[in-house]
């Protein structure tokens, strides 16, 4: 009886995860990763090197599946995918930036405005930049976004949505 009692329960917990994986409503699901989802995107953002640009957006305002994107200036290139936390990093493409793209992207990283005080995590971009020295972490409502940061997605070919979009 106690192994039976085992099974049951062991099936139950399989289940209730599954069902959050699969985008089920599970408060466990969200409560248990989304600390931690945090953390891990913002370790990402964290991780910008010399002369590049790191971009951060959550899929669906979802803080467990980040689009990123990583503009290296003196590589001459940009990367972008979606990280789907503790599951995968799909859609992993790279593109080759010439020089007006790399020009621009610096400047566009030099004046960038203040970031949103007001925006929500979940529904913010992230901008990421370093050129010599220091990082600046950048946050944006991404609803709502000011023109340098729309720009520099269009420059580098990287994926943004928005609600304006539609």
């Amino acid at each position: 009886m106690k192994i039976c009692v085992k099974y049951v329960l062991g099936l139950v917990l399989v289940f209730a995860l599954c069902a959050g994986l699969a985008g089920c409503s599970s408060s466990f699901w969200n409560l248990a990763s989304s600390g931690t989802a945090k953390e891990h995107f913002n370790k990402f953002l964290d991780q910008c090197g010399t002369n590049e640009i790191r971009c951060l957006w959550f899929l669906r305002d979802d803080p467990r599946t980040g689009m990123r994107m990583t503009i290296q200036l003196k590589g001459k290139n940009t990367s972008t995918s979606m990280d789907v936390f503790e599951l995968s990093e799909q859609e992993h493409t790279s593109r080759t930036l010439d020089d007006y793209q790399i020009a621009k992207l610096e400047d566009l990283s030099k004046h960038l405005p203040p970031s949103d005080k007001h925006s929500s995590y979940n529904s913010s971009i992230f901008v990421s930049v370093r050129e010599e020295g220091p990082k600046t972490i950048f946050q944006y409502d991404r609803h709502h976004l000011p023109m340098p940061v729309r720009q520099l997605y269009a420059i580098s070919g990287g994926f943004i949505y928005s609600e304006e979009q539609n």
